[in-house]
């Protein structure tokens, strides 16, 4: 296929149809990544650093219940024990609330497996608090502190590698996200550049086939008006494209044909003119040959009539 026999038009569509569908599927691939890299940085907001908020706020909570199993020693006055006890009862239904939002935000199996061992130590540190109030209640404090060092202290101290396991896991689902986001804000500016680049490399190449495909023939064109306006009319002129270019040099192929056959017949009726006009011209002398001819007769015959009138009279 010829891309000169197609129209103008078709050729300025083409070239202006690839350049959009470059541009449309550089905007549709980086459209993709942009969500890939919102679908990332949701996870990192909405889960990743939820999820170590809770875990820490757990931890914090934690540690303020082991604080005050350590108040209740020295905590002589019942009502401020008792005031003790609702504010860990309080602490409690916060972390059972805060353990109820980790196990919405654990996709994984590591995640659901460290949740799962973080909710057993709270559960055990929450079991051997009540141990020891008890205890210390009952006025057991010497069995109270060694229940302390026994099994409060080394509960809380799991519990809290627990947590500390969990902030572990988001924080390297955090750090993993962001690389993630970084390596396709990188790959989207790359893919930005590669896809300009070709897709000015393809309009200039289209822009100067096309420029080269009309002006061109539109050059010969000129060119080949010129020389009948002078009155040159042996130039060849010859359409290699069957486009608009092609149909105006073939038309002016066509009048410069027709103007050579018309100043062809001129020639040819100038000369039949001429022949004829000395034909007349030949004509016209020997009639005025003869008309003299005959108008000498009839004077002679006139000077013998009246010679002959003259004898006629005298006799």
């Amino acid at each position: 296929m010829n891309l000169s026999n197609l129209k103008i038009s078709v050729r300025l569509w083409l070239a202006f149809g690839s350049t959009m569908l470059i541009l449309l599927l550089m905007v549709l691939i980086s459209a993709t990544r942009l969500n890939t890299i919102s679908e990332k940085n949701k996870q990192i907001l909405d889960k990743n650093a939820i999820g170590v908020a809770s875990a820490l706020e757990i931890s914090s909570i934690i540690q303020k219940n082991g604080s005050r199993t350590t108040e209740l020693f020295i905590t002589p006055d019942p009502q401020a024990r008792s005031n003790q006890y609702l504010a860990v009862d309080s602490n409690k239904k916060k972390i059972a609330s805060l353990m109820l939002k980790l196990g919405k935000l654990a996709e994984t199996p590591k995640e659901k497996e460290a949740l799962k061992a973080l909710a057993s130590s709270v559960e055990n540190f929450s079991a051997t608090f009540a141990k020891v109030a008890d205890l210390i209640e009952l006025f057991e404090r010497e069995e109270a502190v060694a229940m302390m060092g026994k099994t409060v202290f080394p509960a809380l101290n799991i519990a809290l590698t627990d947590i500390a396991t969990i902030v572990t896991l988001q924080k390297k689902e955090m750090d993993d996200n962001g690389a993630e986001i970084k390596n396709d804000i990188s790959f989207s500016l790359k893919l930005m550049l590669i896809a300009g680049a070709l897709a000015t490399a393809i309009s200039a190449m289209f822009a100067m086939w096309i420029t080269r495909s009309i002006t061109l023939p539109l050059n010969n064109a000129i060119a080949a008006a010129k020389r009948v306006a002078d009155g040159d009319l042996t130039g060849k002129i010859e359409a290699t494209s069957k486009d608009e270019t092609g149909e105006l040099l073939s038309a002016l192929a066509d009048m410069n044909n027709s103007l050579v056959m018309t100043i062809g017949q001129v020639h040819l009726s100038a000369g039949t003119i001429s022949i004829a006009s000395r034909e007349i011209a030949a004509g016209n002398a020997d009639l005025s040959s003869r008309t003299e001819s005959q108008a000498s007769s009839l004077e002679e015959t006139a000077s013998s009539m009246e010679e002959l009138t003259s004898t006629v009279k005298q006799n």
